[in-house]
C-alpha cells in the first residue's frame, strides 16, 4: 500500500509540477504582453507630445500674410474703352432691372388679391352655412336680445341718475 501511495504522490506531484510550469509560462507571457503594451503606450505618448510641441511652435511662429484681392466692378470703364458701349450696357442693365421689378410687383399684387379673395370666400361660406343652421339663429337671437336689454338697462340707469340729480337740485334750491 505504501507503494501505491508513493506512486500516487509521484503522479500528483508531476501533475502539480506541470501545472506550476504552465502557470509560470502563462505569467511570463502576460508579463511580456504588458511590457509590449507599456512600450506601445509610451511610444504613442511620445508621438502625442511631439505633435503638441509642433503645434505650439507653428502657432507661435506663424506669420500672417494678407493678399490683396481685386473686386470686379460691373461695367468698369477703362480709358481705352468707348464711352458709348459702356452707356448702352448700363442702360440695358437698368432696363432689365426695371422690368424684373415690375414683374415682381405684379406677381405680389396678384398673390395678395388671391389671398384676399380666399379669405372673403371662407368668411362668406362660413356665414351662410351658419345662417342656415337653427342653432346659429337661436344664438344670434339671444345675442341681439342680450345686447338690446343691456342698452335699455343702461338707458334706464342714465335716466334714473338724471332724476336723482334733478331731485337733489330741487331740494338744494328749496333750502336756500
Amino acid at each position: 500500500m505504501r507503494l501505491f501511495l508513493k506512486d500516487s504522490f509521484t503522479v500528483d506531484g508531476l501533475k502539480l509540477k506541470n501545472e506550476l510550469k504552465q502557470t509560470k509560462e502563462l505569467l511570463q507571457s502576460e508579463k511580456e504582453k504588458m511590457k509590449r503594451g507599456d512600450n506601445t503606450v509610451e511610444k504613442y505618448q511620445d508621438k502625442l507630445q511631439q505633435a503638441e510641441q509642433e503645434k505650439e511652435y507653428v502657432l507661435t511662429h506663424q506669420k500672417k500674410v494678407e493678399i490683396p484681392v481685386e473686386k470686379p466692378v460691373l461695367y468698369e470703364r477703362c480709358q481705352n474703352c468707348d464711352h458709348k458701349a459702356y452707356q448702352q450696357a448700363k442702360e440695358r442693365y437698368e432696363h432689365q432691372r426695371n422690368g424684373l421689378e415690375k414683374e415682381y410687383k405684379a406677381k405680389t399684387v396678384g398673390f395678395d388679391v388671391m389671398i384676399k379673395v380666399l379669405w372673403w370666400y371662407a368668411i362668406v361660406t362660413t356665414i351662410f352655412a351658419a345662417m342656415r343652421s337653427e342653432i346659429f339663429l337661436g344664438d344670434f337671437t339671444a345675442f341681439v336680445d342680450t345686447i338690446w336689454n343691456g342698452i335699455c338697462r343702461s338707458g334706464k340707469w342714465i335716466v334714473d341718475i338724471g332724476n336723482v340729480l334733478a331731485q337733489v337740485e330741487i331740494g338744494y334750491r328749496m333750502r336756500c
